[in-house]
């Protein structure tokens, strides 16, 4: 077992004997920390399950400002503490003899990073995700190892990334945020457009859907026709606001603010999107400086999915099946009988 990057790169760490512990790989340990990059640099880091420290040695040595290892077992401490006198570590670092959720719980400190991996079989996991909400620095992201391959729900985190290397799967975690707003002219809604929604919801509290007004655009439904679409499609999505533009009685800015919506939401479905913008995130930052752009990559299954290729489809007569949500699809097909 190795040290895999930064200043201690290389170097051999000491190891339980035996298979009575279960020590992260060194494959693991290169993909999370290549997953995170230099965004570990001057930031914290907590391991609620040490076991040799492997894994919170690694996020020092590649610029973590400080460490934390923590395990309930005398020997793992010990064995932490051996590793790093070997390495002559002194400052920035420190091992704690105690049971992980009750030092999470009592802790005043904290932390930008926090990994936890408990022994699979103890079923401690999303307890100790959930209690370790609590010290997550606003940004933070906490990365929870499992063996099983499934989609884990906390409350007030969103499940923001998952990664496999053999055996386990990395799950990475961040606290909800309030609220985003997602604008289109969503002429009409199609199921690319549910799949962003669906992802916010998972990241924000609050989703504020804008149907836009683009005289430019000449939309094939009128306003009231795409309203009425979102309206079906979104049926029961209590945190989901639908609002028209011209509803707006205050600047678009003031409105979002008051709202605490400070993330506005693009999806991207390949480069030429991305190019595109990229463009107008550079003027709406110079618009509405407190508004953050946001993306959300389109998954395969949506990467052809669009809204123009919808009304292409439609004015050929041709169905729209598997394109627009379920629930908005008879009401679609009737509105588009009654302009033929």
């Amino acid at each position: 077992m190795r040290i895999t990057g930064g200043i201690y790169g290389g170097r051999k760490l000491a190891e339980f004997e035996g298979i009575g512990v279960r020590p992260t790989s060194d494959m693991l340990k290169e993909g999370l920390f290549n997953s995170i990059g230099d965004e570990i640099v001057g930031k914290s880091f907590l391991d609620m399950f040490a076991g040799t420290g492997a894994v919170g040695i690694d996020a020092f040595s590649r610029g973590a400002s400080r460490a934390v290892l923590c395990d309930n077992s005398r020997e793992s401490v010990k064995l932490i503490q051996k590793n790093l006198a070997a390495l002559k570590i002194n400052d920035g670092m420190e091992t704690v003899f105690c049971d992980a959720i009750k030092y999470v719980s009592q802790s005043t400190e904290k932390f930008d990073y926090i990994f936890i991996d408990p022994p699979y079989a103890a079923g401690a996991g999303l307890a100790a995700v959930n209690a370790a909400s609590g010290i997550l620095n606003d940004g933070g992201t906490i990365i929870y190892e499992d063996e099983k391959d499934y989609e884990p729900e906390v409350d007030g985190l969103a499940l923001v990334k998952k990664k496999r290397y053999g055996r386990a799967h990395l799950y990475f975690f961040k606290r909800k945020r309030a609220a985003c707003v997602f604008a289109g002219t969503f002429d009409p809604v199609t199921n690319g457009h549910i799949r962003i929604i669906k992802e916010c919801l998972n990241r924000f509290e609050k989703v504020i859907v804008t149907i836009g007004e683009n005289a430019d655009k000449n939309p094939l439904f009128d306003i009231a026709e795409r309203e009425k679409f979102l309206r079906a499609a979104l049926k029961g999505e209590s945190r989901v606001k639908i609002v028209r533009y011209s509803d707006y009685t205050e600047e678009y800015y003031d409105f979002l603010i008051k709202e605490g919506a400070y993330y506005y939401v693009r999806g991207i479905r390949n480069s030429a999107d991305a190019a595109y913008e990229s463009v107008y995130e550079k003027q709406n930052l110079k618009l509405y400086p407190l508004i953050k752009t946001e993306y959300v990559k389109a998954e395969k299954e949506y990467k052809n999915v669009s809204a123009s290729e919808v009304r292409k489809r439609l004015t050929e007569g041709k169905s729209v099946k598997g394109l627009v949500p379920d629930e908005a699809f008879e009401l679609i097909t009737a509105a588009m009988r009654d302009k033929r």
